[in-house]
């Protein structure tokens, strides 16, 4: 952990939603983001940055970036048990998920997944 642990961090998370889901499961994938995960995330500290959608190209099909205060609370935060729970439940519904962390920098920042 090379930045200071009260230097804000972000937290972006990488991944492409089941092509496979039939409607049923559609719907619960946006119940479960909207009515769960969102406030969830929220309700723990962490700010929603910014949301993206891939239209075109090889890159994840969405990209959702959360500020937290500190690499402290984060690091502590993606190691608890809630948050294990929490994306094991988003992973029902997505696939290729993954989690990079930077230094929180405010406007655009390109962040690219690790690749595997």
């Amino acid at each position: 952990m090379g930045e200071s642990a009260k230097t804000q961090a972000k937290l972006v998370i990488f991944f492409n939603r089941n092509q496979d889901m039939d409607e049923e499961k559609e719907e619960r994938y946006y119940q479960f983001a909207t009515l769960k995960f969102f406030p969830w995330l929220q309700s723990h500290g962490l700010s929603i940055y910014e949301i993206w959608v891939t239209a075109y190209g090889e890159e994840p099909d969405q990209m959702i970036g959360l500020v937290a205060n500190d690499y402290r609370y984060l690091y502590a935060l993606l190691d608890s048990r809630g948050w294990r729970k929490i994306t094991a439940e988003l992973q029902q519904y997505v696939e290729d998920y993954q989690e990079v962390i930077v230094p929180y920098r405010p406007g655009f920042q390109i962040v690219r997944p690790t690749g595997g």
